[in-house]
């Protein structure tokens, strides 16, 4: 299991407190989760734009790797701790 985590409670937290933000999903041939190193084809970041997401992306992810986000499960483990509310926007 990957010792850091790319987002970490503290982190989304902040967000929280700072901004809405969009939850962007990415396609990846093959690729492994930020989180917990998984291989998978389909990342997920929180930001406020699908631009920021892919520059924190690349901000936290050493140079020789594609960059990633957090496979399904890991990002749903952080969405689902106590203060956090998800609400849709109508369009």
């Amino acid at each position: 299991m990957n010792e850091k985590r790319l987002i970490d409670r503290e982190e989304l937290d902040k967000m929280l407190d700072e901004n809405v933000w969009t939850l962007h999903r990415f396609h990846h041939d093959s690729i492994k989760c930020g989180g917990c190193n998984y291989t998978t084809s389909t990342t997920y970041w929180a930001e406020e734009s699908r631009v920021a997401a892919m520059e924190k992306m690349m901000e936290n992810t050493p140079d020789e790797q594609e960059p990633s986000g957090l496979c399904g499960t890991c990002m749903s483990d952080l969405l689902t701790g106590d203060g956090i509310k998800i609400v849709g926007l109508k369009n």
